[in-house]
């Protein structure tokens, strides 16, 4: 479900001062996530993808280009849907829509009687103000953030 989308502005316009890059690159690579780590019960470890922010400028100020972030998915449809029952609004996830997959913050979730969940989201710059133009579902989500790592780093794309 897609609503108009917001004018188009030059994403240099809304760079704005995030952290700075505490840890060094390798620090990420010794991470390892096993279920006794979660506080959500789950069956198997999860997977977990390590990757850095683009410059996209949308999270600024709690994280920027080079930021490292890990992310998690279920190893199977009830682990996932377990995880995406501890998501509250304020949670960064990682989600698919035809052509993008985007990381942002969840805004906001709702039970809906056709669709089942749905969920909001948006950047957290406050230059950029308007919410994501998609009305999620479960199906969307596909990570679920559980640490950002302040590292100059150059992982995944």
């Amino acid at each position: 479900i897609m609503e108009p989308l917001p004018p188009i502005v030059p994403v240099t316009d809304f760079e704005l001062p995030s952290p700075g890059y505490w840890l060094k690159p390798e620090f990420t690579d010794r991470l390892a996530i096993v279920p006794g780590d979660l506080n959500v019960l789950l069956n198997e470890a999860p997977k977990v993808w390590r990757t850095t922010i683009q410059d996209t400028n949308s999270l600024d100020t709690l994280v920027d280009y080079r930021h490292t972030v890990v992310l998690i998915a279920g190893n199977n449809e009830v682990d996932h849907q377990r995880i995406l029952d501890w998501v509250i609004p304020g949670d960064i996830v990682v989600y698919e829509v035809p052509g993008q997959v985007i990381i942002h913050a969840v805004k906001e979730i709702k039970i809906d009687p056709v669709n089942g969940r749905t969920w909001k989201t948006h950047g957290l710059n406050p230059l950029i103000t308007w919410d994501d133009p998609f009305i999620l579902t479960d199906s969307n989500i596909k990570w679920v953030c559980i640490m950002i790592a302040y590292t100059d780093n150059k992982i995944g794309g």
